[in-house]
């Protein structure tokens, strides 16, 4: 194994000799962890480089380091970092920056830099600024005296996961094993179970602590810190590793370094599948409580309740590696992030809430990244909840002969959960009030208050689940005046629940004439206002900035209102705001499906800003009506 450097062996070794008019060979031999025959060879080839502007002498077991053409050797010096570098691009300027920087002790002159990478001073000053606020979220800062030159100040921990977070495949651009070491890691993870990707990751923390550590850059933790990894992460798999690593190349890697090695596993972010690891973990009642405290939260806040009895194991793995991430300084970068945030918007949102709670009781800012992680698992829970399907009775009506009647009830079956299907004939008499919803193959008139589908014997299946869905957010809501409208929100507003509100008062005033109405109206209990106010207190109803969605229990009353306050010129303490869609939900039903869809029609409207301005200008409900019908498809 050759350790593979920030440089190479050849730039390590007149650096070396560069500190100093004469160096010892011995000394040589014991930083490059080589032979003497190698050296030799090394300092032939870089005197054939050289030619007419350097020479290196060994005299005496010392060697010496002359420049005769100090410009021509910097020049060929620089070749030998990267051919084909291109420092033309402010990112690679950037890299290669903090690697210079990292891979020495000792300060580094401004000039020099610039120098070899014929760039203007005012240019690295640039580019000095820009990786300092980069690097500066990884608690390391670049610091420099005049004549004395800059470094990177900092802990040595950190250095190294800003390499792996940010420039791993820049620096490292080889495999420094051979075949043999493959063959023994491979044993050793098949042994303790260890999947592919984790195997990988392992693979950078290695390389990454073997380079460091031989090239004299130590880990510094206190006596106690972290003493946790070395229990309760993969110790028995590490000190394999590591005792072959000191076997085969010498390599003593001290507890520190065995402790950065099971940082790779306790931050994991994919840890279900390293079986023989996760059963030593100890993630038990401190994550679990607050796994539960996140989704109390979020029951209190956005009104819904997830079921999460198929994946809580898994969410309360991913929150406790997620913790730990936190804990150790490791990040993990999301690509999809900016997708997430725009294709589940409601799940970033109540995401965002949870990292508040961690943030509250742990006192760790969680990254955009991890939330949109976790928005992933909102996402599916909210997707359980708006697929959730009452215990349907459904009649099938079609002429289309025992083959097409079989394959449609399997259809219909599998595609509703919980769903009983029976299939009649137009020449049968069916009492079509004993079912929940008809579906039709003849185009027939039933004369029966039960809704009814009409489709082909080839069932459109999207359209199907489209409409059996609609139903029962119809059926939840016992709201018959709404049949034939797909808007959640606006067919659970009213006449009197709309507001034209005042914009010389405040979002709060304005809240408060709405409830007194309410109240006055016989709609919402006597404390409803108290109870809004409370959660005002506790959390902003403010869903976006020019939309905002107070909700709460309200216990006069068995069906959804929604109450619609506008104001074209926004509030007195809030000029963006346009529209407050206020939620009264009744008390004692789980009303996850009426709110998630509620969620839904408000990010289409948050999305669309001239549909907030038209909606901001109209003067009352009729005209709220009409304006939907002509301009939005929540009609059908």
């Amino acid at each position: 194994m050759e350790i593979f450097n920030y440089d190479n062996r050849s730039l390590r070794l007149l650096n070396i000799l560069e500190s100093s008019f004469s160096v010892q060979d011995q000394y040589i031999l014991d930083v490059l962890k080589v032979s003497s025959k190698t050296i030799s060879n090394e300092i032939k080839s870089l005197n054939e480089l050289f030619e007419d502007c350097a020479y290196i002498e060994n005299k005496n077991s010392n060697y010496n380091l002359y420049i005769t053409k100090l410009e021509e050797y910097l020049k060929r010096k620089r070749s030998i970092y990267e051919a084909n570098i291109n420092f033309d691009s402010s990112k690679v300027r950037l890299v290669y920056i903090f690697k210079r920087l990292v891979s020495s002790s000792e300060s580094t002159l401004i000039d020099d830099l610039a120098f070899e990478m014929i760039v203007s001073r005012t240019t690295l000053n640039t580019d000095l600024k820009k990786l300092n606020e980069i690097i500066n979220s990884y608690n390391l800062v670049i610091k420099g005296k005049p004549n004395t030159g800059i470094k990177v100040v900092g802990l040595e921990k950190d250095i190294r996961i800003f390499i792996l977070e940010n420039i791993y495949n820049y620096v490292y651009k080889e495999d420094i094993f051979d075949k043999e070491d493959n063959i023994f890691f491979d044993k050793v993870f098949e042994k303790y179970k260890i999947d592919k990707q984790a195997k990988g990751e392992f693979f950078r923390y290695l390389t990454l602590s073997l380079d460091r550590f031989a090239n004299g850059f130590y880990l510094e933790f206190g006596e106690n810190q972290y003493k946790e990894l070395l229990s309760n992460y993969a110790q028995p798999f590490i000190k394999e590793i590591s005792y072959y690593i000191k076997t085969k190349y010498n390599i003593s890697l001290s507890f520190d370094e065995i402790k950065f090695l099971a940082i790779c596993f306790a931050t994991m972010r994919v840890p279900t599948k390293i079986n023989k690891i996760r059963e030593n973990l100890k993630y038990t009642d401190e994550y679990k409580k607050l796994v539960q405290e996140i989704l109390e939260v979020v029951v209190y806040e956005y009104g819904l309740e997830f079921d999460t009895s198929d994946i809580i194991e898994e969410f309360i793995y991913h929150i406790y590696f997620l913790m730990e991430r936190l804990r150790y300084g490791v990040r993990y970068s999301n690509n999809m992030k900016e997708k997430i945030k725009e294709q589940y918007p409601v799940s970033y949102k109540i995401a965002k809430t949870a990292s508040r709670v961690i943030n509250k009781k742990y006192g760790y800012s969680v990254s955009e990244d991890e939330i949109s992680y976790l928005a992933v698992y909102f996402e599916t829970l909210l997707n359980k909840i708006k697929l959730q399907s009452e215990n349907l009775n459904i009649l099938l009506i079609t002429n289309s002969g025992p083959a097409y009647n079989k394959l449609m009830i399997n259809e219909i079956e599998s595609l509703i959960v919980n769903s009983q299907v029976s299939a009649y004939t137009t020449f049968e008499k069916v009492d079509y009030s004993k079912f929940n919803i008809i579906i039709s193959t003849e185009d027939i008139k039933f004369g029966t208050e039960t809704p009814v589908i009409y489709q082909n014997e080839i069932l459109d299946k999207t359209y199907l689940k489209k409409e059996i869905n609609f139903l029962q957010y119809i059926n939840k809501m016992n709201n018959p005046s709404i049949r034939g409208m797909e808007s959640v929100l606006l067919s659970s507003m009213r006449e009197n629940t709309f507001f034209k509100c005042d914009k010389r008062k405040t979002y709060s005033e304005n809240i408060a004439i709405m409830i007194a109405d309410l109240i006055n109206q016989e709609l919402v209990d006597e404390n409803f206002l108290e109870r809004m106010r409370e959660r005002e207190r506790k959390s902003s109803m403010i869903f976006e900035e020019n939309v905002a969605f107070p909700h709460t229990i309200n216990k006069l009353g068995d069906d959804l209102i929604i109450a619609l306050g506008v104001s074209e010129n926004g509030f007195k303490d809030n000029k963006d705001l346009k529209l407050i869609f206020m939620a009264c939900v009744p008390e004692g039903e789980k009303n996850g499906l009426i709110l998630a869809k509620t969620y839904d029609e408000l990010i289409s409207i948050i999305k669309n800003e001239k549909l907030i301005i038209d909606i901001s200008k109209i003067e009352n409900y009729d005209s709220l009506v009409n304006y939907f019908i002509k301009n939005t498809n929540l009609y059908r």
